[in-house]
């Protein structure tokens, strides 16, 4: 159709109803794309399950364990007898990584055994504890003894 200069093309009806279409499933299929790889474009109006310890984070643990151990068994001399200081022994159970730090820190510094018992404690603070830990026994040439899977006894070097 030509009118007032200008050139109109008229669309058949597949034509017509096809191009929308197409960009309409395009437009679905991306949103569908970037709302898996971007989570937090869903709308999260329910709360997150709780986090439950998967059994990769007990190998992780256990893995940690294991490594602080053999760092604080690297010595030249024999370790001392853990039995000697049992009386001054205080136990930790750590829930959050710096009031826990501190506490083993203050106690083994004074010459105190120390429990660590990391049972009921969240899997990176976890780690971090006995990391910790294991770097503080190796740096003061004391001794760290794996009593569990959970239970550390951190014990001072006897002058």
């Amino acid at each position: 159709m030509v009118g007032r200069g200008r050139s109109f093309v008229t669309l058949g009806f597949v034509d017509a109803l096809a191009w929308p279409t197409f960009a309409l499933v395009a437009l679905l299929l991306a949103l569908r794309f970037l709302s898996r790889r971007f989570p937090t474009l869903e709308s999260s109006s329910q709360e997150p399950p709780p986090r439950v310890p998967a059994p990769r984070d007990q190998q992780k643990i256990a893995q940690s364990l294991d490594d602080a151990e053999w760092l604080a068994s690297i010595e030249a001399e024999p370790p001392p007898d853990p039995v000697v200081h049992l009386t001054q022994a205080v136990h930790v159970a750590p829930s959050t990584f710096r009031e826990s730090a501190q506490q083993v820190r203050e106690s083994f510094r004074i010459g105190r055994v120390v429990i660590l018992d990391i049972a009921a404690t969240e899997e990176s603070t976890a780690v971090r504890l006995v990391d910790f830990c294991g770097a503080m026994v190796l740096a003061s040439r004391g001794t760290l003894h794996r009593l569990s899977s959970t239970v550390l006894l951190l014990t001072p070097r006897i002058a």
